[in-house]
C-alpha cells in the first residue's frame, strides 16, 4: 500500500509510509500512481487524478524556463568573472564585448522574469 500525503491542497509526496502529522491528509493509492505522482493532482475532499495534458505541458515549460533562467544567471557571473583582466588592462573593446554580451542575457532574463 502507498499513500499520497496532502498539505494545503498539493501532493507533498507518495511513500509506503502514512505520515502522522494531523495538518497531512494520507491518500491510499496503487503503486504506479506512486512511481509518477508528479503526473496526478489532488482533488478534494480525497481524489487523487491525472493531470491534463495541458496542465502537464505547463509545468514543462515552467521548469524550462526556470532552468533557463539558472542558466542566465551562471552566465552573468561568469561574464562578471571575465571581465576583471581586461578592465585591468584597460582593454575597452574586450570589456565592450563582454558587456554586449551581458546587457542581451540580461534582457532576456527580464522577459523571461516577467512572464514572456
Amino acid at each position: 500500500m502507498f499513500y499520497a500525503h496532502i498539505k494545503n491542497n498539493e501532493i507533498l509526496d507518495a511513500t509506503e509510509a502514512k505520515y502522522l502529522d494531523a495538518d497531512i491528509l494520507n491518500i491510499a493509492i496503487s503503486e504506479e500512481i506512486a512511481q509518477n505522482i508528479q503526473d496526478y493532482k489532488f482533488e478534494a475532499p480525497d481524489k487523487i487524478i491525472p493531470k491534463t495534458k495541458a496542465e502537464l505541458k505547463m509545468e514543462a515549460i515552467k521548469t524550462q524556463k526556470q532552468q533557463r533562467i539558472a542558466e542566465i544567471k551562471i552566465k552573468l557571473v561568469e561574464l562578471d568573472n571575465k571581465t576583471i583582466r581586461p578592465l585591468r588592462a584597460g582593454e575597452a573593446d574586450i570589456l565592450a564585448e563582454l558587456e554586449q554580451e551581458a546587457q542581451g542575457l540580461r534582457d532576456e532574463l527580464k522577459e523571461l522574469e516577467k512572464g514572456g
